[in-house]
């Protein structure tokens, strides 16, 4: 081919691709799919505000101390289970109250003094589950069962599972676990109580603690960085030597992984990164509050964090379902519960949308409309899809949405626990 032949053909592909780009970027494309439901709308100030604030002190809960579990507690011939039994029968009546609890302790405790009283009253509790009232929940979830103190965020959680549920520790062994109880009251005013499975026990756990390592992210404000612009400590990790995966770092040899996702959290202005990075260390940081240091770093010793870059052993524990490529019905977006993941995609995005990354966004659901994403902190599904569709194509019909695609961590992970 002739040196001018050569220019011809260059020229041509430039004239080609200004014309894709201008196509892409000025014109609606046809072949993009369409969003039928309704544009979700942007969350007030005040009312992120609020959702934070409530969010954030379930993740704060008081110190309680906790009394003792009923595990291994003998039956009705314990004197102090006897009495409490018999008292509470005397003021069953239309339901026993926090008031009801209250008077029938104090009674006990002037009897059999506070330790039996305790156990007394948490046993014969245990049998009249479904006679107590939303305040007598409170009045025992604050006294008697701490559940490690985790009892309002676990709550929460359970909320997405089983509307308005309270959560009651029947065995009062401070764990959520199989045979403990879901409490809720009815539009009739009926109250509903049904036993939690140990598959719903545990998939609460996980989601609690997700939703935990979200709020701890928030927290901390890192920054936001593009991935190859990304910064980990030097102390605790060492950048990948491979140009195509830059923005991944490696556990540095001799350096426990537990330190450096401590780290990570302690000393925030060392570490910037983009949102799917910030995902991959929330995934991490809650298998660490679930199994515990000693055990994540016998599991988790050749850290690598990247934007969706990790080691085998996350890799096992995720679960996925659901197509990325295309938009979520409005049933499946209510599948997704607390603490598991999703995808809002910019379906009509622009190159210049594209280099700002506005091509889609990665997040996580904390609350009914309450989402942790690293570049906007907690937000509103609204909000998102309204900041995408800011860096669409010109004249562009579809709408960000979220996608198909959800995501969770597999609660076969508390297996690793080996250290309890």
């Amino acid at each position: 081919m002739r040196l001018s032949e050569n220019r011809a053909l260059s020229r041509f592909l430039k004239i080609f691709a200004g014309a894709s780009i201008f196509v892409n970027s000025f014109g609606p494309n046809r072949s993009r799919p369409k969003i039928d439901l309704p544009l979700p709308k942007p969350t007030t100030k005040e009312g992120r505000s609020a959702a934070e604030a409530r969010l954030l002190a379930l993740n704060n809960p008081t110190n309680v101390v906790y009394p003792g579990s009923l595990l291994g507690v003998g039956p009705a011939k314990n004197p102090a289970i006897r009495a409490a039994k018999e008292r509470l029968q005397a003021r069953a009546g239309d339901g026993i109250s926090a008031e009801d609890l209250a008077l029938v302790g104090r009674a006990l405790e002037a009897e059999f003094g506070p330790e039996k009283a305790g156990f007394g009253l948490r046993r014969a509790v245990a049998e009249r589950t479904g006679q107590l009232d939303e305040g007598a929940i409170t009045w025992l979830q604050n006294s008697h069962a701490s559940m490690g103190r985790q009892v309002a965020i676990l709550e929460h959680v359970l909320t997405s599972h089983l509307a308005k549920a309270r959560l009651i520790d029947v065995n009062f062994d401070g764990q959520l676990n199989g045979g403990d109880v879901a409490w809720n009251k009815g539009a009739d005013g009926r109250v509903n109580v049904q036993q939690i499975s140990q598959a719903m026990a545990d998939r609460v756990r996980v989601g609690a603690a997700v939703v935990s390592a979200c709020l701890e992210m928030h927290q901390a404000q890192h920054e936001f960085a593009i991935a190859p612009r990304q910064k980990f400590s030097s102390e605790f990790w060492r950048r990948d030597g491979q140009l195509s995966r830059y923005a991944t770092f490696h556990l540095k040899p001799g350096a426990k992984a537990s330190s450096a996702m401590n780290d990570v959290f302690v000393n925030p202005d060392a570490y910037r990164f983009e949102c799917a990075t910030a995902l991959v260390l929330v995934y991490y940081r809650a298998i660490q509050k679930l199994i515990g240091d000693s055990d994540f770093d016998r599991l988790m010793g050749d850290l690598k964090i990247g934007p969706w870059e990790y080691e085998a052993d996350l890799q096992r524990f995720l679960m996925a379902s659901g197509r990325g490529d295309q938009p979520a019905t409005e049933a499946r977006a209510q599948e997704l519960k607390f603490g598991e993941y999703t995808y809002t995609k910019n379906w009509a995005v622009s190159w210049w949308g594209w280099a700002k990354g506005c091509q889609g966004q990665n997040q996580i659901r904390l609350d009914e409309d309450l989402y942790y994403a690293h570049s906007y902190a907690l937000v509103g599904q609204g909000d998102i899809v309204a900041r995408e569709n800011g860096a669409r194509v010109l004249g562009a019909k579809t709408s960000a949405s979220m996608t198909d695609r959800q995501q969770r961590l597999n609660p076969q992970l508390l297996a690793e626990d080996q250290e309890r």
